[in-house]
């Protein structure tokens, strides 16, 4: 099926200035756009080229706006305006969002603190309560669907209301008691056997499962496929999380065993009573989580396949990319020179220490390249006190050297003024081997 495709530039709905693709997902793809008239930023989300024909996608789409718009509460996205595209392919129109979802800060740490986790589910809670009080059940929730926004101030919001119900509501055509509805993961086992038995108990299921992950590193249940997952989570009790997090409080991890319970009655009553325990676990305050660091551009060698650090954002990435490229050209260069670079700098060196066997009877000078005026002073055949034999290739280039020891050394570690022999009266300039190397732009 062909992605939806909107060109950069183009004018959706005589107002939307379509600026870049941001993703695309099995069922459309999404932009980030200008609403020319109050000139905002916003994301557009729009279904793949002939979904619009189908009446159980569409039910869903339009779902998805009404409930986020219907719910109007900070914890939850905010869809601002719906259509149809000039071909016909329906789109919502979304507050755009900066940030990661909480799937990529859990695959980033594995497992998160207990002050990490209150900090983002605290506010999921607050969310799901109200989209509760208005009659609105999610029925997927999961890390991909919680999304932590850092910028222009911390939030946590909500997304995905595309096959929530309304609790009373005729049920959709797509949420016959044969199908599945959600993501096997995070599902109550009641949603699991019936998409219409799915009702508050199954978000704070999800809540549950979520919570257990987070905090554990591992999903309640795992199976080697799906049939073997949803016979777990239909037969097996969870394991109690305090068996993966001893230190755990335990009136934490007594909430999240609830949670997790087959029996939808014996679940908590609603979503602020989780949240309470959270708060009550965390000493009654939530800090505000830390963005990631910002990506950091790779070496050179490795630069022209850059990829994204994992909290990057989806704008993070392109100039990344950029960047990398226009490094890569001129230190391939400089890379290819260092062959031919070490194999004169190998000559200059050899060449130095022949001459100064052939004159080690005579009472050579050593001239300081640094200061052109100072007087010639005698070389000290033997090794002087002050200046081990083994001084580094960094050493001052006045320091006396003991010219047939530094003969045996091998090549590449000799003293870095043995090339500064003078001939007759005039001391001809310094040569430093190692210099040669350091070319501008050389790392």
């Amino acid at each position: 099926m062909p992605v939806a495709s909107l060109a950069t530039g183009a004018l959706l709905a005589g107002k939307y200035r379509i600026e870049k693709l941001l993703g695309a997902g099995g069922m459309g793809a999404v932009y980030l756009a200008e609403n020319t008239d109050i000139a905002r930023h916003v994301a557009i989300k729009v279904l793949h080229a002939g979904l619009g024909r189908d009446d159980d996608v569409m039910k869903r789409f339009r779902q998805e706006a009404r409930a986020s718009a219907a719910i109007g509460h900070p914890n939850i996205v905010d869809v601002l305006d719906m259509g149809l595209t000039d071909d016909g392919e329906a789109f919502i129109v979304m507050e755009r969002l900066e940030g990661e979802t909480l799937a990529d800060r859990q695959r980033a740490r594995h497992r998160m603190a207990v002050a990490e986790v209150a900090a983002v589910m605290v506010e999921v809670l607050d969310g799901l309560a109200a989209a509760h009080a208005k009659g609105f059940i999610h029925r997927d929730l999961k890390p991909e669907n919680i999304f932590l926004v850092w910028k222009p101030k911390w939030a946590v919001k909500i997304l995905d209301f595309g096959i929530s119900r309304v609790i009373g509501s005729a049920e959709l055509a797509v949420t016959a008691s044969n199908v599945v509805m959600g993501t096997v993961r995070y599902m109550a086992p009641e949603q699991a056997k019936d998409a219409r038995s799915a009702g508050v108990p199954a978000d704070l299921y999800a809540i549950g499962a979520i919570l257990y992950h987070l905090l554990a590193g591992v999903p309640p249940f795992l199976g080697d496929g799906y049939a073997e997952l949803i016979s777990r989570l239909l037969v097996d009790p969870a394991v109690p999380i305090a068996q993966h997090v001893p230190d755990l409080p335990p009136a934490l991890a007594a909430m999240i065993d609830r949670l997790l319970a087959k029996d939808p009655a014996a679940r908590p009553a609603g979503a602020l009573e989780v949240r309470d325990v959270l708060l009550a676990a965390v000493g009654g305050t939530v800090v505000p989580l830390d963005p990631p660091p910002p990506p950091v551009v790779r070496p050179a060698f490795d630069a022209l396949a850059p990829t994204a650090a994992p909290g990057a954002t989806v704008e993070s990435v392109a100039p990344l990319a950029a960047t990398a490229a226009v490094e890569a050209a001129p230190r391939a260069v400089v890379a290819n020179r260092r062959p031919l670079l070490g194999f004169l700098a190998l000559v200059v060196v050899a060449g130095g220490i022949a001459l100064a066997l052939a004159m080690r009877t005579s009472t050579p000078a050593v001239v300081d390249a640094a200061s052109p005026a100072s007087e010639p002073r005698p070389i000290d055949a033997a090794p002087a006190a002050d200046a081990p034999h083994d001084a580094p290739p960094d050493a001052p280039p006045d320091a006396p050297i003991d010219a047939a020891a530094d003969a045996r050394r091998p090549i590449g570690t000799q003293h870095p003024a043995i090339d500064a022999a003078p001939i007759a009266d005039a001391a001809p300039p310094t040569i430093d081997a190692f210099r040669l190397l350091q070319l501008p732009g050389a790392p």
